[in-house]
């Protein structure tokens, strides 16, 4: 899903990884030998050990929850959650778009545009539709919509 790296579990277990890995390379590194006499700093390789055991941890929860939100229904509130801002969005670019008191109008004198070529309809650009149909007192009916696949 295109929100798996925005979830802040991801980016949580991420950033423990990598502090985890960072740090636990930094320990190794001040571990010394010399004449006889050896180096290691005792706290900080029980805390790169306890860092790894939270690590695994924070993982087992990870997977949990990744298994809870790719779940059909949870991934279904997502995507009705990120609709209604892209419909919020649109209309306060195009105020007069959500119009509630629509009446029905003939469609005597209706001219319909018909796409030139075939293919996918990638942007409609509602602020000058409802610029136009207002300029010329006209009402505009979408039978498509971005998207949608139109044939010639």
């Amino acid at each position: 899903m295109r929100n798996f790296i925005r979830r802040r579990s991801t980016q949580l277990v991420i950033g423990r990884f990598i502090a985890t890995f960072v740090f636990s390379l930094l320990v190794l590194l001040s571990v010394s030998s010399g004449k006889g006499e050896t180096f290691v700093p005792l706290v900080s390789t029980w805390l790169a050990v306890a860092m790894v055991l939270a690590s695994t941890g924070v993982l087992v929860a990870w997977v949990h929850d990744l298994a809870f939100s790719i779940q059909i229904g949870n991934a279904l509130v997502d995507i009705a959650v990120d609709l209604n801002g892209a419909i919020l969005r649109r209309s306060a670019l195009a105020p007069g778009l959500l119009a509630v008191d629509v009446k029905p109008c003939s469609l005597e004198g209706a001219l319909p545009v018909r796409a030139e070529l075939s293919g996918y309809v990638q942007r409609v650009d509602l602020e000058r539709l409802v610029a136009i149909a207002c300029r010329v007192d006209a009402v505009i009916s979408l039978a498509v919509r971005e998207g949608d696949f139109v044939t010639v």
